[in-house]
Parts: C-alpha cells; structure tokens; sequence
C-alpha cells in the first residue's frame, strides 16, 4: 500500500546550495532529505518541495511530501521497534537523528495520495529582514541583510503599494522569459520596525525566482541612494506555506 506524508521543515539555508536536487552538487536541502529517507526505507525516495528556495535562503514553514510504497524496515540498532500506529514518529526520529544539525523536521503526517505539495498550495508567506543598526549583529549575521543605518519606511511602504495585487512580475524576476504565465497576486506586504530591523512580510499566491529579493532591492533603491540590483539571499525566509 503506497502511503503519502507531508512533512513541515525548517532550515538555516547558509550552507547549502539551494532547496532543489542538483546534478552537479549533493549538497541541498532537497537532496539530504531524499537521501536520509532512502537509507531509511532501502529503497530511493522523492520528495515534492512546495518552493524552491534559493541558495542561501532560510526555512522555518517549509512543506514536502513523499511517498512510501510499503512499510518501513525495523532496525532494532536504530531505534525501539514501532508499531504500525506509531510509523510517523518513526520516520520524525530518524530525520532528525540522522539530517544535517541546520535541518530539522518539525511534523510528519500521513495525507491524501493525491495531495501534493507544490501544486496544492494556495498561498506562501516569506518574511526579508533588513539589519538597521549601525552595530554588526554577531549572533545573527547570516539571517538579516546588514544595511547598517536607519531607512525612509514610508517611501518603502510607497514602492511596495504598487505591487499589491495581480500583476505580471517578469520584469521583477531573473527570468528571462517563460512559457508559463508570470502572472502573481500579492494580497499584501506588511513591516515592522524593530529597534534594530526592519521586517518586511509578503503573502501571495506565489513568486517567480528571485521576485521577493528584487523587490526588496526596488524598495530599497526608490527610498535611498544607493542602487540595489537584487537583495542578498541571507535576508529571506520562507514562514509558511497554506493549503
């Protein structure tokens, strides 16, 4: 019996070159998951990623799915033997015990054979950070943009009006061109001013690669003057992902 799980994950993207599988590298996010299943289960394993974060970019409400087509080996020299009821702790464990320390699987559940996680998602949440003191963040330099002095928010604010609804982002994008439509809708773009950070929120229905980094940079480079091509990966995680 073929069995579809959907797991939620969290990753510090600094390390590893991006969420999906490549040719030339074994070192993304996608690629340690498939592998650390496969060992699990002894035989290969694919997983759906709901987005594909770039090189550099952070997780704290990722989703993937996979399936199993049968039930899991027990391996006493790893783990208690499970029950049947019990198969989602099972694999929870092993992730965990055996995943790089910058991932972690947060839940794993059992869901619908036709649920998937990309192609399901209704809306994505991804928050950039902004560092605004002048003072170097020791302990969190690799997950704000380190600006460095205090910014025109409203300006910002007036930039990001503009891309509040359904639109054609191409030109907001590394994309060249695309056979599929590159039509998004934001439903909003929300800040916080933080005593030392500036945290912008964006919700839609999705975004074209590099989209959130490059209209980070238009807001920056409208409300400043220093021109910003695209904001740098270490900024951006992706909060949530909704079905």
């Amino acid at each position: 019996m073929i069995n579809n799980f959907k797991m939620v994950v969290a990753y510090d993207g600094s390390a590893f070159a991006g969420w999906q599988k490549q040719g030339n590298t074994d070192n993304t996010i996608q690629g340690k998951l498939e592998s650390t299943l496969s060992r699990m289960v002894g035989y290969p394993v694919e997983i759906n990623g709901a987005g594909r974060t770039d090189a550099g970019v952070h997780a704290s409400g990722q989703v993937a799915n996979f399936k199993l087509d049968r039930f899991l080996r027990q391996d006493n020299s790893l783990f208690e033997k499970v029950l049947i009821n019990s198969e989602m702790d099972y694999i929870l464990n092993y992730l965990n015990k055996f995943l790089p320390e910058r991932i972690a699987v947060l839940s794993v559940e059992k869901v619908d054979a036709r649920f998937h996680s990309q192609l399901n998602a209704k809306s994505k949440i991804y928050t950039y950070r902004i560092w605004t003191s002048p003072v170097h963040p020791v302990f969190d330099r690799d997950y704000v943009y380190i600006w460095g002095k205090s910014l025109n928010v409203d300006s910002m604010k007036a930039v990001a009006e503009k891309y509040i609804g359904t639109h054609d982002f191409l030109d907001m994008s590394s994309l060249n061109h695309s056979k599929k439509s590159t039509e998004r809708t934001i439903y909003s773009i929300d800040f916080v001013e933080l005593p030392n950070e500036l945290q912008i929120t964006f919700h839609g229905d999705g975004f074209l690669y590099n989209m959130i980094r490059i209209m980070v940079a238009k807001m920056l480079s409208e409300a400043t003057d220093f021109n910003l091509k695209m904001a740098p990966a270490q900024g951006l995680i992706l909060k949530e992902v909704l079905y």
